[in-house]
Protein backbone atom coordinates (compact mmCIF):
# COMPACT_ATOMS: atom_id res chain seq x y z
CA UNK A 1 0.00 0.00 0.00
CA UNK A 2 2.88 2.33 0.69
CA UNK A 3 4.15 1.63 -2.83
CA UNK A 4 0.94 2.96 -4.39
CA UNK A 5 1.09 6.05 -2.21
CA UNK A 6 4.69 6.48 -3.25
CA UNK A 7 3.72 6.15 -6.92
CA UNK A 8 1.02 8.79 -6.48
CA UNK A 9 3.50 11.18 -4.89
CA UNK A 10 5.99 10.75 -7.73
CA UNK A 11 3.40 11.91 -10.28
CA UNK A 12 2.54 15.47 -9.37
CA UNK A 13 1.47 18.73 -10.88
CA UNK A 14 -0.14 18.83 -14.33
CA UNK A 15 0.73 15.21 -15.08
CA UNK A 16 -1.23 14.00 -12.07
CA UNK A 17 -4.20 16.16 -13.04
CA UNK A 18 -4.15 14.65 -16.52
CA UNK A 19 -3.78 11.01 -15.49
CA UNK A 20 -6.26 11.03 -12.61
CA UNK A 21 -9.44 11.31 -14.76
CA UNK A 22 -8.12 8.65 -17.13
CA UNK A 23 -7.45 6.23 -14.29
CA UNK A 24 -10.82 7.03 -12.75
CA UNK A 25 -12.77 6.54 -16.00
CA UNK A 26 -10.92 3.50 -17.28
CA UNK A 27 -13.02 0.36 -17.15
CA UNK A 28 -16.24 1.99 -16.01
CA UNK A 29 -19.60 1.09 -17.45
CA UNK A 30 -20.80 4.66 -16.99
CA UNK A 31 -18.46 5.93 -19.67
CA UNK A 32 -19.57 3.28 -22.15
CA UNK A 33 -23.24 4.03 -21.39
CA UNK A 34 -22.67 7.74 -21.91
CA UNK A 35 -20.96 7.08 -25.23
CA UNK A 36 -23.89 4.92 -26.39
CA UNK A 37 -26.30 7.67 -25.37
CA UNK A 38 -24.37 10.27 -27.33
CA UNK A 39 -24.23 7.99 -30.38
CA UNK A 40 -28.01 7.42 -30.21
CA UNK A 41 -28.69 11.14 -29.98
CA UNK A 42 -26.34 11.76 -32.89
CA UNK A 43 -28.21 9.22 -35.02
CA UNK A 44 -31.52 10.96 -34.24
CA UNK A 45 -30.02 14.34 -35.09
CA UNK A 46 -28.63 13.00 -38.38
CA UNK A 47 -32.06 11.66 -39.28
CA UNK A 48 -33.68 15.00 -38.47
CA UNK A 49 -31.04 16.78 -40.54
CA UNK A 50 -31.80 14.61 -43.58
CA UNK A 51 -35.56 15.19 -43.17
CA UNK A 52 -34.99 18.94 -42.90
CA UNK A 53 -32.83 18.92 -46.06
CA UNK A 54 -35.56 17.06 -47.95
CA UNK A 55 -38.18 19.54 -46.76
CA UNK A 56 -35.94 22.42 -47.76
CA UNK A 57 -35.57 20.93 -51.26
CA UNK A 58 -39.34 20.68 -51.53
CA UNK A 59 -39.93 24.26 -50.38
CA UNK A 60 -37.23 25.53 -52.72
CA UNK A 61 -38.84 23.75 -55.66
CA UNK A 62 -42.30 25.08 -54.73
CA UNK A 63 -41.01 28.66 -54.56
CA UNK A 64 -39.85 28.59 -58.18
CA UNK A 65 -42.12 30.32 -60.68
CA UNK A 66 -44.54 27.90 -62.33
CA UNK A 67 -42.84 28.29 -65.72
CA UNK A 68 -39.51 27.10 -64.28
CA UNK A 69 -40.89 24.43 -61.97
CA UNK A 70 -40.32 20.74 -62.70
CA UNK A 71 -43.72 19.27 -61.82
CA UNK A 72 -42.43 15.68 -61.90
CA UNK A 73 -39.72 16.61 -59.39
CA UNK A 74 -42.27 18.39 -57.17
CA UNK A 75 -44.55 15.34 -57.25
CA UNK A 76 -41.66 13.01 -56.39
CA UNK A 77 -40.50 15.24 -53.53
CA UNK A 78 -44.04 15.53 -52.14
CA UNK A 79 -44.54 11.78 -52.34
CA UNK A 80 -41.23 11.01 -50.64
CA UNK A 81 -41.84 13.56 -47.90
CA UNK A 82 -45.41 12.35 -47.24
CA UNK A 83 -44.20 8.73 -47.17
CA UNK A 84 -41.58 9.72 -44.60
CA UNK A 85 -44.27 11.43 -42.52
CA UNK A 86 -46.50 8.35 -42.69
CA UNK A 87 -43.60 6.11 -41.64
CA UNK A 88 -42.74 8.39 -38.71
CA UNK A 89 -46.36 8.67 -37.48
CA UNK A 90 -46.58 6.76 -34.16
CA UNK A 91 -50.41 6.57 -34.32
CA UNK A 92 -50.38 4.04 -37.18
Amino acid sequence: MKDSAKDESVVSGPTRRLTWPIKRAAGTDALAARLRSVEERLAVMESAHVRFAELLDLVQELLLPIALRDEAKVAALLERFSDDLDAADPDD
